[in-house]
């Protein structure tokens, strides 16, 4: 089974268009899965606040990774939501 390590590198992508209630990030992610090494993608998410106060997070993996996809986001997006929630995003 595979496993989310850390997100790190996190860095906010400038906008020429000021829209406050979306923030699109760049980072890493490394993922381990049991007996292999480590392996870390690019990956770049958004996180936006919708008119109801809630939070929607979509993620995307810019790199290839042996693994099936949905468990990835789900994975990557349950993470971001912690790091948001910890005020680790900017």
């Amino acid at each position: 089974m595979l496993k989310l390590l850390s997100i790190d590198n996190i860095e906010l992508q400038k906008s020429d268009v000021p829209l406050y209630y979306i923030k699109k990030y760049y980072a890493n992610a490394c993922f381990e899965e049991e007996g292999n090494e480590p392996q870390c993608v690019p990956i770049s998410f958004l996180v936006e606040m919708e008119p109801t106060g809630n939070k929607k997070i979509n993620a995307k993996l810019k790199g290839d990774i042996d693994y099936p996809l949905l468990p990835l986001l789900k994975m990557l997006k349950e993470e971001i939501k912690v790091l948001d929630e910890k005020g680790k995003l900017l």
